[in-house]
């Protein structure tokens, strides 16, 4: 059965850290075809924090 990250009560939603996010979607993200969306969208996301002046 597959789950979307709609259900997924457990995604650790505050985390920022890019090991400890990859970890939890390698173990526990079979919503996701692919790892290599996870990496895109996290890329994204950083450089839109770095222009708005976020921290990471």
């Amino acid at each position: 059965m597959r789950i979307t990250r709609f259900f997924d009560h457990s995604f650790p939603k505050q985390e920022s850290d890019f090991e400890q996010l990859s970890n939890y979607l390698e173990f526990n993200g079979n919503y996701l075809p692919s790892m290599t969306v996870f990496d895109t969208a996290y890329n994204a996301y950083l450089a839109s924090e770095s222009k708005m002046g976020g921290e990471h």
